[in-house]
Parts: structure tokens; sequence; C-alpha cells
């Protein structure tokens, strides 16, 4: 296995976004809202929200981390209260 590491940043707020725009199978995933964030993010399927009045799904202060395991990361989807906010990951891959 090896670590494979990425940003992915809410450019528009209600806009929620891939954490792989193409299929990416991962054996572990560790997501953590970016320290510097100064709004919540969530994280869930390709409808999530966070707003509020539409949230449906977790939501991370800034520096929490959420961990899943054997997943595909295009799956995961994160929407941030906060223009240019996000998460970073860290998951392993098969070689």
């Amino acid at each position: 296995m090896k670590p494979y590491s990425k940003r992915v940043i809410v450019l528009t707020p209600g806009t929620c976004v891939p954490l792989s725009d193409t299929p990416q199978r991962v054996t572990g995933l560790h997501v953590q809202s970016l320290i510097e964030n100064t709004g919540y993010v969530n994280i869930g399927g390709p409808g999530v929200r966070v707003r509020a009045g539409e949230r449906n799904s977790p939501h991370m202060d800034a520096g929490e981390t959420f961990s899943w395991g054997p997943t595909d990361l295009s799956w995961w989807w994160i929407d941030a209260t906060v223009a240019n906010e996000g998460v970073c990951i860290l998951a392993t891959v098969d070689e």
C-alpha cells in the first residue's frame, strides 16, 4: 500500500465537490477539515448540503477528521459554508 494525499476546496458554497473527479479506489480514507477554515464543511454523497436549513450530513469544524474503510473517493463529496475552504485527504491505495 502507498499513501495518497490531496486537497479539495469548495469554490462556491452550496455547490458540492467530489473528493475525486474520476474513480479512485482506496483501502482507507482520512479526511480532515482544513485548520484554516472559518466555517463548516459537510461530507456525504453527491447531494451533500451544508447551508442552514439544508444540512443533510455530518459537519466538520476546522481540524476535525472523518475516517472510513475501503471505498472510492469519487463516491464522497463535500460542501462548505465559506468559499475557498475545504479538506485535505490522506488515503491508502494498493500499488
